[in-house]
């Protein structure tokens, strides 16, 4: 009798981002201070990327490939909303009333 071997899980390739997007992200940032979140084209889809305020430290950006084929309008609302229900499999009205939360001055924008 055969048993049913398992199905194998392929992961799927984690995106990379190189030195020079990483150094164009902080740089976008550093003349954009008041913007929390950008979005940018890349290979197989938009980056969308979250700056979090460490305190003293230097921020930390949170990055997730969006399978979009154009950038959201460069709008801290709506690249928020799009970058929750990318990172966090939500529907676009909870990915919406969470960055609308976010920017009104909620949690995790420090």
């Amino acid at each position: 009798m055969m048993s049913a071997a398992p199905a194998l899980a392929v992961e799927p390739a984690t995106p990379q981002v190189t030195e020079s997007e990483a150094f164009d992200d902080r740089d976008w940032f550093a003349l954009h201070p008041q913007r929390l979140f950008r979005a940018r084209p890349a290979s197989g889809g938009v980056w969308l990327i979250r700056r979090r305020h460490q305190g003293e430290g230097a921020d930390v950006l949170l990055r997730t490939l969006a399978p979009l084929r154009t950038p959201p309008a460069d709008d801290d609302l709506e690249i928020a909303a799009a970058w929750f229900a990318v990172a966090f499999w939500l529907h676009p009205k909870t990915a919406t009333k969470l960055a609308q939360r976010l920017l009104k001055g909620g949690r995790g924008r420090r």
